[in-house]
C-alpha cells in the first residue's frame, strides 16, 4: 500500500533534520578541535619559552643542576608535563617518569616538535603518548647556553581534557535541533491539516465535475498559491468542457451553414455510392430537392456514366458535362487509413472558366489572323519588287505604300495588344490627378478633327461646366475617349453626326458619345467590349481598325473605377457610354 503524501513529506522533513544534524555535528568537531588546539598552542609557547629560559639560566650556575627534579618542579609549578632535551635527543629530564626510567626512554631528536623547533625556534605535535596512555599536545622550544644551542624544552598538556567541552558543545546543539524538530513537527502537522481540508474540498469538486456536473466550481481562496493554481485550472477544464459541449450543437450549425453557402457541391457517399450528406448548392446543380437526395446513389443524382466508376478509386479529377453545364469533381476519403471509409466529393461548376477558355482560345486565333493579313500583303509586294514585278515608278512607289501601310496596320495592333497587356498585368500605374472634363473632350474632339473632316462629319460638343472636374489619368482618359470618337467617326457615314454630352449625377459623371450611323444588331451588343470583336469583320479592317479600341476604353474606364455601355438601333446609331466617379 502506497504511503500517503502526508507521511512521504514527513518522512523526508526529518531525514533532512538528521542529515543536517549529523553534518553539522562533524563540522562543528572539526571546527572546535581546530580553534582549541590553537589556543592551547597560544597559552603554552609562552609558558614554554620562560621555562626554557629559566632552565638556560639554572645550567649556567656554577653548582650542578639535577635536570628531572627541575622538570618536576616546572611540572608542579604550570601543570603541565615538562621533558628536557639534549641536543643528541636525550632525555635528561621528564616530570612525568622518575630518573630510573629515563635512561629507557627513546631519542627524542626525530620527534615532530623537535625537528620542527631545531629549524624554525618553535614546534608542535598532537599526537597519542605511549608514556602515559594518552592523546596530548606537545610545543618544543630550543634551550640556549650562554648563545650557544644546548637542547629543547617540550611541555604537554593532555587534549582529551578538552572532549568534555565539544560534547557538551554536541548535546546542547542536539538538544536544540531535537527541540526545533519537535516545533517543526508540531507546525508542519497543524499546516498539513489545513492542506488536507483544501484538498478535501478539490476532491468534492473533482468528483462531481467528472460525474458530469460541469457546472461544480472549485474554490480558489485555498490558502495556497499550489492549491489556488490547481483549483483555476480544475475550474478552467470544466469551463472547457462545459464550453465544447455547449458549442458543439453550434458548431455543427456553423458548418452546416458554411456547407450551404459554398459555391461548391459537397456530398458523402459510403462504401455503397449511396448519399449520407448533401448541401443545397450541388442539389441546385442537379436540380434536385434536398430531401430526395438523401440515402439516393450517386448515379442517381450525378447522371453520368463514368461517374460510378470513378468514386470507387478517386485517383484523379473527373471532368464531364450535364447539358450545357460543365463540371469538375475531386473526391477523398474521410479516413485514409480505413478501406471502407465514406468518401467527400466536392463538384464544381467550372461553365464559367470554360467560357474564358473558349475567349482565350477565339483571341488566340483572332491575333493570328489580324497579324497574318498584313504579313501576307507585305510578303507579297516585297517579294514583288525583289523580283523587280512592276510596271514602272509609280507601280513600285505603290507597292512600297501599301507595304507601309500594312506595317502600320501591325504596329497599331501590336501597340494596342501591349497597352491591354499593361492594364491587364497591372504593370501600369495610373497616375490620377484632377483634370477638367471640358478639357478632355476637346483634346480628344481634336484628335480626330482630321479623318472626321475628310469624311465632312460634324462634331458637336454639348454644354459641359468649367467647374466640372474628375480624378483622372489624363493620358489614359484621353486615349479612351478618342477611341470612342474614333470608333463613332468610322461607323457613321459621310456628311453624319457624332454628339458628345455630359450628366451629372449622385457624384457621377456620364460621358457620352453618339453618332446616326447605321447601329449595331442587339445580339452584338454584350460582346461589344471584346478583344478583335467585330460585328462587320471586313468592313472593319477596310477602316482599319484593330478589333482593339473598344477594349482598351472598357479598361481604361475600370481603372479610374468606372464602367462602360452601350446602347443602338438599327439605321438610327448608336450611344457609348462611360461612367466616372468624381
Amino acid at each position: 500500500m502506497a504511503k500517503s503524501l502526508k507521511a512521504r513529506l514527513l518522512s523526508i522533513t526529518l531525514l533532512t533534520i538528521v542529515c543536517m544534524i549529523g553534518l553539522l555535528s562533524i563540522y562543528l568537531s572539526m571546527v572546535s578541535r581546530h580553534y582549541l588546539l590553537n589556543i592551547t598552542l597560544k597559552g603554552m609557547e609562552p609558558l614554554a619559552r620562560l621555562t626554557a629560559e629559566n632552565i638556560s639560566i639554572s645550567l649556567t650556575g656554577p653548582a650542578s643542576v639535577d635536570l628531572d627534579s627541575l622538570a618536576d618542579g616546572y611540572s608542579g609549578i604550570t601543570g603541565y608535563r615538562i621533558t628536557i632535551i639534549d641536543s643528541a635527543g636525550r632525555v635528561l629530564g621528564d616530570s612525568e617518569e622518575d630518573g630510573a626510567n629515563l635512561a629507557a626512554m627513546d631519542n627524542h631528536l626525530g620527534r615532530p616538535e623537535i625537528r620542527t623547533a631545531s629549524r624554525t625556534g618553535s614546534g608542535h605535535s598532537l599526537r597519542y603518548s605511549q608514556t602515559i596512555k594518552k592523546e596530548l599536545i606537545y610545543l618544543a622550544v630550543p634551550i640556549s647556553v650562554r648563545g650557544t644551542p644546548w637542547g629543547y624544552c617540550r611541555i604537554a598538556w593532555p587534549f582529551t581534557d578538552f572532549a568534555s567541552y565539544r560534547w557538551h558543545l554536541f548535546f546542547s546543539l542536539l538538544t536544540g535541533f531535537l527541540i526545533a524538530a519537535s516545533l517543526l513537527i508540531f507546525i508542519y502537522n497543524a499546516y498539513w491539516n489545513a492542506v488536507i481540508k483544501s484538498i478535501n474540498k478539490l476532491e468534492e469538486a473533482v468528483a462531481r465535475i467528472s460525474g458530469g456536473d460541469l457546472s461544480a466550481r472549485a474554490s480558489t481562496n485555498q490558502g495556497s498559491a499550489e492549491l489556488n493554481f490547481i483549483a483555476e485550472s480544475l475550474n478552467k477544464l470544466a469551463r472547457s468542457w462545459e464550453n465544447t459541449l455547449s458549442d458543439r450543437d453550434g458548431q455543427r450549425l456553423r458548418l452546416s451553414a458554411v456547407l450551404q453557402s459554398m459555391s461548391e457541391g459537397v456530398l458523402v457517399i459510403d462504401n455503397r455510392q449511396r448519399i449520407t450528406m448533401i448541401n443545397a448548392p450541388a442539389c441546385r446543380m442537379f436540380g434536385l430537392e434536398h430531401s430526395d437526395c438523401q440515402g439516393k446513389l450517386l448515379i442517381e443524382v450525378i447522371r453520368h456514366p463514368d461517374i460510378g466508376e470513378w468514386s470507387r478509386h478517386c485517383s484523379s479529377g473527373l471532368e464531364f458535362a450535364v447539358g450545357n453545364k460543365s463540371y469538375l469533381v475531386h473526391g477523398s476519403p474521410l479516413e485514409s487509413n480505413k478501406q471502407d471509409s465514406d468518401i467527400v466529393i466536392v463538384v464544381t461548376d467550372i461553365t464559367y472558366y470554360k467560357r474564358l477558355e473558349n475567349i482565350r482560345k477565339d483571341f488566340v486565333a483572332n491575333v493570328s489572323h489580324e497579324l497574318k493579313t498584313p504579313l501576307s500583303a507585305i510578303i507579297g509586294y516585297s517579294q514583288a519588287l525583289n523580283d523587280g514585278n512592276y510596271q514602272n515608278q509609280d507601280q513600285m512607289r505603290d507597292f512600297l505604300e501599301r507595304i507601309y501601310s500594312q506595317s502600320e496596320r501591325m504596329n497599331r495592333i501590336v501597340s494596342d495588344l501591349l497597352t491591354l497587356s499593361s492594364f491587364e498585368t497591372g504593370s501600369y500605374a495610373i497616375n490620377l490627378q484632377p483634370v477638367p472634363l471640358k478639357d478632355l473632350v476637346q483634346r480628344a474632339v481634336d484628335n480626330i478633327q482630321q479623318p472626321a473632316g475628310q469624311k465632312k462629319q460634324a462634331i458637336l460638343v454639348k454644354d459641359i461646366p468649367d467647374s466640372c472636374q474628375i480624378m483622372a489619368d489624363e493620358i489614359k482618359m484621353i486615349q479612351a475617349l478618342t477611341n470612342l470618337l474614333d470608333n463613332a467617326s468610322k461607323y457613321t457615314p459621310e456628311g453624319g453626326r457624332i454628339e458628345v454630352s455630359v450628366e451629372l449625377k449622385d457624384n457621377i459623371v456620364r460621358i457620352m458619345v453618339s453618332d446616326n450611323g447605321s447601329g449595331i444588331s442587339s445580339e452584338h451588343l454584350p460582346r461589344i467590349f471584346e478583344r478583335f470583336y467585330r460585328v462587320d469583320k471586313g468592313r472593319s479592317r477596310e477602316m482599319g481598325g484593330t478589333g482593339l479600341g473598344l477594349a482598351i476604353v472598357k479598361h481604361i474606364v475600370e481603372m479610374h473605377q468606372g464602367k462602360v455601355g452601350v446602347s443602338s438601333q438599327i439605321g438610327k446609331g448608336s450611344e457609348f457610354w462611360a461612367e466616372l466617379p468624381i
